[in-house]
């Protein structure tokens, strides 16, 4: 073990102590504190039951029974308990004396209060008690025997009280005496009381700490001691390892250079005969390790032996390292001749040969690697650029050149946020974000990019990145597929959609609307009046019809030509929805006839909204060019009303029908109601 590590572990040993020792007095402090706390506390609950059970046996059972009951503060027991009650107080040193009680109507009073009337916090005779008190109250009666609690509140601060039973000479529960300890009186006599042994822990510890300290010094001089000691039998030894070295160092040498090779190894000395080959090296001249050992270079067959043996005889005249190359059918070998010098003369020559074929096919490979990847990159049909961490464009293909309408050169001055469209800037961002900090590995998008000419391109963007073997991105490779003549497409066969729903969509809507006003046709409104009877035999209300019918409306078309009538039965339909509430509706029965469909209105409801109609209809001034007067008409109504589950539709027009016969005959400009028809 070194020096540090061993003076390390004296002072762990002496930081160990110091820790032992502050445990285990922290731990007595504790449990002395704790059994004080205990002893402290049980001697002020003792002292506490002393008080009431001397002052309980002074109480006279029946005064105070009479006190509860008729609550009279002028009662001479009440001074003289209360006066009582005080002086014992003060002796004892409690904060509150008082005594409880339940009325007979069962509230919690306070009785007899031990402060003076003065003073802060008095009950007086008869004053509700507070719902702190209910708790112990009701333990103490239950109980018969006395009961401690502690509670905390902001009005009266942190107390112990003890609530002692008053019991009569019958046995009967009278009510409670209740005192209250200021708790800040029990931590300062536990804080009195563990002073003492606080100040003889300290002592203790510190004597300790003295005790290991010094222990921790005596420990550390026997340890300097012994590793003075060490190290000089530690240098006797190293020099007795060295000049063992120093005798073994030109055989470890040329065992470690043997050891060493990865490849074939040769060890020959100064006139070339062979002192080590590994099987490798002996193979190359078609012999074992062992035929070749002890032989000269030029004993041995081929010319690889004459050339190594030339080599060699370079590398003992000049001491430099010489490298030659072999090429045959299955192997490329590479030759390099180190000298093993003693002094200022080559002993030995080491040989090492590696065969570097692997090597060739690899770098040809990489190569056919990297013209393919060149030929894939500038052929592709998709675009590709190569960007920085930036969004600088690195490299860009041909294809991505066509797309963006820009060169090689140009593109070179681009950033991915220039080509991109100002909707996509901020996606395209964040993308490229989670991107290089390794949340998603790729990600594929569709997006608009910007042209250098300002046209706008839709593609698919296919973006990775290429990291490091650190894992660090190094940059990013971006492949964006052209899709403008399917987003083209896209967009025309949505306008075709679009075209051929605004189409269809007129069309229902001119087979349900009346050409001239606008408004149902009959089909329609019949349509609408019988889902509205659906729903009112659902829920037993009932549907109000009126059947409109403008007076006199041939003579309008006779007098002023079909263009004005048509004129006048716009305003008139105008004027019926004008007077509707918003969930009725209207529809053109025919010519000049007209119906009004009231769902949830009766017979009575319908004829004020028709009466309000007609009204309104003969205030009509209907301005037609050319004329120097305003046509004015009137119209005669028919009233019925659909009854939930005992008409049809064609029962309910005919009753209107007839109800609006009734108005033209009977002088127009009415309104007339027809609630069932007539028998026959």
């Amino acid at each position: 073990m070194e020096r540090k590590s061993k003076v390390a572990l004296t002072s762990i040993i002496a930081g160990v102590l110091v820790l032992v020792t502050l445990t285990t007095n922290v731990i007595l402090f504790v449990l002395v504190q704790k059994d004080v706390k205990s002893r402290v506390r049980e001697d002020m609950e003792s002292k506490t039951l002393m008080v009431l059970h001397a002052l309980e046996t002074h109480v006279d059972k029946d005064a105070f029974t009479r006190l509860v009951t008729v609550g009279d503060p002028k009662d001479p027991y009440y001074e003289t308990l209360r006066v009582d009650m005080e002086r014992i107080k003060q002796r004892s040193g409690l904060k509150y004396l008082y005594s409880l009680a339940k009325t007979p109507k069962g509230q919690l009073i306070y009785v007899v209060d031990g402060n003076d009337p003065k003073a802060k916090g008095f009950s007086a005779l008869g004053d509700k008690a507070t719902s702190d008190e209910f708790k112990g109250f009701d333990a103490a009666q239950s109980k018969r025997t006395p009961w401690i609690d502690v509670s905390k509140s902001k009005e009266w601060g942190h107390l112990m009280t003890v609530y002692y039973p008053l019991i009569d000479a019958k046995g009967r529960f009278a009510g409670v005496l209740g005192a209250d300890n200021e708790m800040g009186t029990l931590y300062a006599a536990i804080a009195k009381r563990t002073r003492f042994f606080g100040l003889l822990i300290a002592l203790v510890t510190l004597l300790g700490l003295v005790a290991t300290i010094l222990a921790a010094l005596i420990i550390r001089k026997t340890e300097r001691s012994r590793l003075r000691t060490h190290d000089n039998l530690e240098k006797s030894y190293e020099a007795l390892e060295q000049s063992q070295k120093a005798l073994a160092a030109s055989e470890e040498t040329k065992r470690a250079l043997f050891n060493a090779a990865t490849e074939s190894v040769l060890l020959l000395d100064a006139k070339g005969v062979v002192l080590v080959a590994n099987e490798a090296m002996a193979q190359q001249f078609g012999a074992t390790p062992e035929e070749v050992t002890g032989k000269n270079l030029g004993e041995l067959e081929g010319d690889e032996a004459r050339t190594l043996l030339e080599l060699k005889d370079k590398v003992v005249q000049t001491g430099a390292v010489e490298h030659c190359e072999r090429r045959g059918e299955e192997k490329h070998l590479t030759y390099s001749l180190y000298p093993i010098i003693d002094g200022d003369r080559v002993i030995e020559v080491a040989v090492f040969a590696q065969d570097i074929g692997w090597r060739q096919k690899l770098e040809a490979a990489l190569a056919e690697s990297e013209e393919r990847f060149r030929s894939a990159f500038e052929n592709a049909a998709v675009a590709i650029a190569l960007t920085n961490l930036d969004g600088r464009l690195i490299k860009v293909n041909r294809s991505f050149c066509e797309i963006f309408e820009t060169s090689e050169e140009q593109a070179a001055e681009l950033t991915l946020a220039q080509i991109t469209a100002d909707e996509d800037i901020e996606k395209d961002a964040i993308l490229k974000q989670r991107l290089l900090t390794g949340e998603i590995p790729y990600y594929h998008i569709e997006k608009k990019f910007r042209g250098v000419t300002g046209k706008h391109i839709w593609g698919i963007l296919s973006a990775s990145t290429v990291r490091g073997p650190d894992g660090k991105p190094l940059y990013a490779i971006g492949m964006v597929q052209n899709i403008n003549d399917r987003k083209l497409a896209e967009f025309a066969l949505k306008e075709a959609k679009q075209l051929a729903e605004d189409a269809r969509n007129h069309a229902e809507h001119m087979a349900r609307t009346d050409f001239l006003t606008d408004l149902f046709n009959r089909r329609a409104f019949i349509e609408r009046f019988e889902q509205e009877m659906d729903r009112a035999s659902r829920d037993k209300k009932p549907i109000g019809l009126i059947m409109a019918d403008v007076d006199h409306f041939k003579k309008v078309n006779d007098t002023y030509g079909h263009e004005v009538g048509d004129k006048v039965l716009i305003a008139f339909a105008q004027c019926l929805e004008r007077n509707c509430r918003k969930y009725d509706f209207v529809g053109r029965q025919g010519g000049e006839e007209f119906l009004v469909a009231l769902p949830e209105s009766n017979m009575d409801q319908s004829m004020q909204i028709a009466e309000r109609i007609r009204q309104s209809v003969s205030e009509l001034a209907i301005e037609v060019e050319g004329l120097d007067k305003p046509i004015r008409i009137t119209s005669s109504f028919g009233v019925s009303v659909y009854r939930s589950g005992l008409d049809t539709f064609d029962e309910v027009m005919i009753r209107a029908d007839e109800a609006a016969y009734l108005a033209k005959t009977g002088g127009r400009n009415k309104v007339c109601k027809k609630a069932t028809r007539d028998k026959v």
